[in-house]
């Protein structure tokens, strides 16, 4: 199977908040990192850090996913993130936000790599202050 249908196949278990295919395509021992704030190693954390996330924002998606380049074994893509927070977040600094309703959209860039069909490294970049600005009522998220 191709990287990008691979990628594919994440994206749509993504947004559905499928955790049994996430198990499917994760390497036991994949890596993630998000903008140097979060750092898992394991399916175990990375599948953690997806559940507590789908947990925190009701209805979170990636949407209008541009695939930029891709080869055998990587994808890299852009696209925009959104969903409403309507759970508990612990954010990387240890702050608590309790659930605030607000809606939330970023627009994201990111890495994935294969390492025998599994997904094996994710990297994520977005920003993380508009993010918590929305969260705060500080911002609104476009509509």
């Amino acid at each position: 199977m191709s990287a990008e249908a691979k990628f594919a196949e994440f994206i749509q278990a993504y947004n559905d908040h499928d955790a049994d295919k996430m198990v499917q395509l994760l390497d036991p021992d994949v890596t993630e990192v998000q903008l140097d704030l979060i750092r898992s190693t394991g399916s175990g954390q990375v599948l953690g850090i997806m559940k507590a996330l789908w947990s925190a924002y009701s209805g979170l998606t990636v949407t209008g996913v541009e695939i930029l380049a891709s080869g055998d074994t990587f994808v890299t893509y852009k696209g925009t993130i959104s969903g409403t927070h309507t759970g508990t977040l612990m954010a990387p600094d240890g702050i608590t936000y309790p659930p605030s309703g607000n809606k939330v959209q970023a627009d994201v860039l990111g890495f994935v790599e294969l390492r025998a069909e599994k997904i094996s490294r994710l990297l994520l970049a977005y920003n993380v202050g508009l993010v918590f600005a929305q969260i705060r009522g500080e911002i609104q998220a476009p509509s």
